[in-house]
């Protein structure tokens, strides 16, 4: 990627209070701070582009089959509605789940309402012996959410959205980024010198 002049800044002024970052800015190692940038900084942030098949490898389709078997012997007439409407209910889940990963080859789980609806799509349904909630995504729909994060880099993590309540779905917590993929060594450079050539200083 190719940062424009307001990120490097923002990004210059981040190394800056990183002792190590800041000594490889004092040492004119541009190399060194292209490579502290994007390593990981042991924070998650929400895919931009999470691949469907991945998330559907995460859930069991088998949660949306209803339990409680249909059988001759069930005669009570209120007893099959319960069933048929558990049953509604399910597919009614799993086609918003099918809306999701079928029509697509990338998730986009930055947004917060885009991982609210994934989740409800994935727990809470009412499959499980007579009619318990049963979730096909993990309990609290985590299993999947957790392949909707990934670790983020230190250059996407201080370029991250202002942590905030949006930033956990269920109980996974990641950042929602605003800038995403590698600092090239042509930014990096940008970072560290001036246009005269100079080393940037903290007060510089």
């Amino acid at each position: 990627m190719s940062l424009t002049p307001d990120q490097i800044i923002s990004l210059r002024a981040a190394a800056f209070l990183d002792p190590t970052a800041a000594a490889l800015i004092a040492a004119g190692n541009s190399a060194g701070l292209q490579g502290w940038l994007n390593a990981d900084s042991g924070v998650s942030v929400w895919r931009s582009d999470a691949p469907t098949l991945d998330l559907l490898d995460a859930i069991d389709q088998s949660g949306y089959t209803p339990n409680s078997v249909v059988s001759e012997s069930i005669t009570d007439l209120a007893t099959l509605l319960r069933m048929q409407a558990r049953a509604t209910y399910a597919q009614t889940k799993l086609m918003v789940l099918q809306n999701f990963v079928l029509t697509r080859q990338t998730l986009d789980c930055r947004p917060v309402v885009v991982r609210k609806s994934l989740r409800d799509s994935v727990v809470a349904v009412p499959t499980g012996a007579s009619g318990a909630n049963t979730a096909p995504g993990g309990a609290n729909g985590d299993t999947v959410l957790a392949r909707c994060a990934r670790p983020g880099s230190r250059a996407e993590l201080a370029m991250a959205a202002p942590s905030n309540a949006s930033d956990q779905t269920g109980s996974i917590t990641a950042r929602v980024m605003t800038l995403q993929g590698a600092v090239e060594q042509s930014d990096a450079t940008q970072i560290v010198f001036k246009p005269n050539g100079d080393i940037w200083t903290v007060l510089g």
